[in-house]
């Protein structure tokens, strides 16, 4: 039984803000916090029939259908009254793909006054790509996917009933969802052992200026992802820990740490792993990191750099649960002085050139996740959120076996030669594998 089979049709016009929906609001100083996905079809879509397909979301999951309300001591969500004049869903015929994809992707989605989830059709000869733009405030990466396979099913079930609805899902979106799965001395232990090490090192940045937002994506053939998981196999590491070495050895080439040095990531964990059928209770943010930390040795071979093991220690103690504990129990202070906090550490991360750079990847998606029935996706990719500087963030993503990377970054903070030469060093790092 789903929540949606069990709640009732009662709105309300408020809603708590998640612990995670708090933290991602307060990043903003790092960024524009929004995710984008790319998914590219055989077909058209029946526009109206869409549009509709998300109007019925929006009043299903009521949390994407509103607006984020800061207060001093507890945020929340508050019902949007507008949802029927307001253009959350666009169909736009393409002259320059890449173009119109970049502008809509680079333009603000403000949780506090735009609808937190947006949808644009861009619409080529014989085929659409559906654009999926969303506040990292409202849902997470794997909480898009949710997203779409929800858009998909509804928008099938339009076709044969054109009044069909869902009860409104009042499932919760915190938090402790995950963590009543654990008593209070399981989570102190993992807690403890877990706890992240002090941020000590950035990727290299020329400025603070939050302007002229960019992004670089590049996209690798499925020989690549076979290659990759071949090697894997050989040596017993999983697909993650591969492109999280290959990660790794292209930002050691890139920024010639001391020999010996652990660099600290931040590697982000899906939470919905811990819950049954691996879904949350409703759509929203369930993330949270686990932080390894690989040497800088040069002229290793890639077998000796793999953070297999790393990563097993890692996850040898419910990975992420750690970092959940501490966001959950962070965001029961009052909200201005958690935000006051972050950005006293911003300031401190700039004066000492490090933070916690993050690896993120949303994993293997099959097409067949994603159903609208006629027309079928063949194509798909994630975007990162645009950073500034001392933030960065680097996204995976692959979309049956055709591997995706992107950042997002301000012009202001970095030079986009860096982000160029780093994203050159990926791909010779993957070219180099032999399975």
């Amino acid at each position: 039984m789903n929540a949606y089979e069990t709640n009732t049709n009662e709105m309300p016009m408020r809603f708590k803000a998640g612990a995670v929906d708090k933290l991602t609001y307060a990043l903003q100083k790092f960024g524009d916090q929004q995710i984008h996905a790319i998914l590219t079809f055989d077909g058209t879509f029946d526009e109206l029939r869409l549009k509709k397909a998300f109007r019925v979301i929006l009043d299903a999951e009521p949390r994407l259908g509103s607006k984020f309300v800061y207060h001093p001591k507890k945020p929340y969500w508050e019902r949007r009254t507008d949802l029927d004049e307001i253009d959350y869903l666009s169909l736009i015929k393409v002259k320059d793909f890449q173009k119109q994809l970049f502008d809509f992707i680079v333009t603000p989605c403000n949780p506090e006054v735009d609808l937190p989830i947006q949808l644009r059709i861009l619409r080529e000869e014989k085929h659409d790509s559906l654009v999926i733009k969303t506040s990292h405030a409202v849902i997470d990466g794997g909480g898009i996917n949710e997203f779409i396979a929800l858009l998909g099913l509804v928008y099938q079930k339009l076709k044969v009933d054109q009044n069909y609805s869902l009860p409104i899902n009042h499932g919760s979106r915190d938090l402790k969802q995950v963590l009543k799965r654990f008593n209070f001395f399981q989570k102190m232990f993992i807690f403890l052992k877990n706890m992240s090490s002090k941020p000590n090192w950035a990727f290299p940045w020329i400025g603070t200026k939050q302007e002229k937002p960019n992004y670089l994506l590049r996209r690798f053939p499925p020989e690549v992802f076979r290659k990759l998981k071949a090697f894997g196999k050989k040596y017993r590491a999983t697909i993650n820990d591969m492109l999280l070495t290959v990660f790794y050895r292209a930002i050691f080439e890139l920024i010639k740490p001391k020999p010996s040095n652990k660099l600290v990531t931040v590697v982000t964990i899906n939470l919905r792993s811990y819950l049954p059928n691996q879904r949350g209770e409703s759509l929203c943010n369930l993330s949270a990191a686990a932080y390894p930390e690989v040497s800088y040795i040069p002229n290793e071979e890639f077998d000796k750099t793999l953070v297999r093991d790393e990563m097993k220690f890692r996850k040898s103690t419910a990975p992420g649960i750690g970092s959940a504990v501490f966001i959950n129990n962070v965001f029961r202070m009052r909200f201005d002085n958690v935000v006051n906090s972050i950005r006293k550490r911003y300031l401190k991360d700039l004066k000492r050139n490090a933070t916690h750079p993050v690896f993120t990847n949303v994993g293997l998606i099959r097409s067949k996740v994603f159903n609208f029935g006629d027309i079928k996706p063949f194509d798909g990719y994630l975007m990162t959120p645009i950073m500034k500087a001392p933030g960065f963030i680097f996204g995976v993503m692959t979309f049956n076996e055709n591997l995706s990377i992107s950042s997002g970054f301000y012009e202001g903070s970095y030079d986009k030669a860096t982000f160029e030469k780093f994203f050159d060093l990926i791909e010779e790092e993957l070219k180099a594998i032999e399975g």
